[in-house]
């Protein structure tokens, strides 16, 4: 039993040995590079898609396709709101109260 855990340690040694301190660099600059990489990918996001706003003169027009009414000031009435506000109380169910 005992040079089974004798020859088990030599093994383990041999192997620290082997690897040493340059497998520790690798892994080090590895994790460094990955790690610089993933920092590039969540910084840039979006940043490389082409964006055209929408000009100033047209900001009271916008629309979502589909969604009419959606865009609103919140110091300026909006009868879509309003209608969408009431429409939602009404849909509410007793039982959640």
């Amino acid at each position: 039993m005992g040079s089974a855990l004798e020859w088990l340690d030599r093994v383990r040694q041999t192997v620290r040995a082997l690897r040493g301190p340059a497998a520790a660099l690798r892994s080090a600059i590895s994790l460094r590079i990955v790690s610089a990489l993933m920092l590039i990918a969540v910084v840039a996001g979006c940043g490389g898609l082409p964006r055209t706003p929408l000009p100033v003169d047209h900001m009271l027009d916008a629309q979502i396709p589909g969604i009419p009414g959606i865009r609103s000031f919140g110091m300026k009435h909006s009868p879509a709101f309003q209608a969408n506000l009431v429409q939602s109380i009404q849909a509410e169910r007793e039982d959640v109260y």
